[in-house]
Parts: structure tokens; C-alpha cells; sequence
């Protein structure tokens, strides 16, 4: 393959423009308060995330030369998952 140029590439990412600034005064004008009040017992403090799992085929690493199509599932399957923990339990 790589005598016919070929690449075994994986894809990459590009990481978004952050604002550490920003970042850092939200831990200590929200996140520190809010922890604070969840250890004496005046709040529930909970994070939360979400999934979102697509019902679609993802190639991570490809040898090509051109792009390839691979055949899918009709429409935009896809199943959300919410989770939340307790932060202190």
C-alpha cells in the first residue's frame, strides 16, 4: 500500500479556542460556592452529562486515496442518554 502512496490515517481533532481566564473565575465565583453549600447540606449538587449514540457505521483509520462510501441506515437514528451523579456521595 504505502509503495502506491497510500496512508493509514486515523482522524484527527481540532481543539476548540479556550478562555482560561473565563474558566478559571467560573470555578471560583459558581463552582467553589456551590460545592461549599452541597458539603453543609443547603443544595443537591449533581453533575450531569450526556451521550448521544448515532446508529450510523464511523471509520476511525482508512487506507484511501479517495473517499469511500459506505452504505448507512436510513435517517438520523440516534439514542440520548442523560447521567448525573451525586458530587458528594
Amino acid at each position: 500500500m504505502k509503495r502506491h502512496h497510500f496512508m493509514f490515517l486515523k482522524t484527527g481533532r481540532i481543539p476548540a479556542k479556550v478562555n482560561t481566564t473565563a474558566q478559571k473565575n467560573w470555578v471560583n465565583e459558581t463552582l467553589k460556592p456551590a460545592i461549599k453549600a452541597a458539603k453543609e447540606e443547603q443544595i443537591h449538587l449533581l453533575f450531569m452529562d450526556a451521550a448521544h449514540f448515532v446508529l450510523q457505521p464511523l471509520l476511525c483509520s482508512l487506507w484511501c486515496m479517495i473517499r469511500v462510501f459506505i452504505k448507512a441506515a436510513a435517517g438520523r437514528n440516534r439514542i440520548n442518554v442523560l447521567g448525573a451523579v451525586n458530587a458528594l456521595t
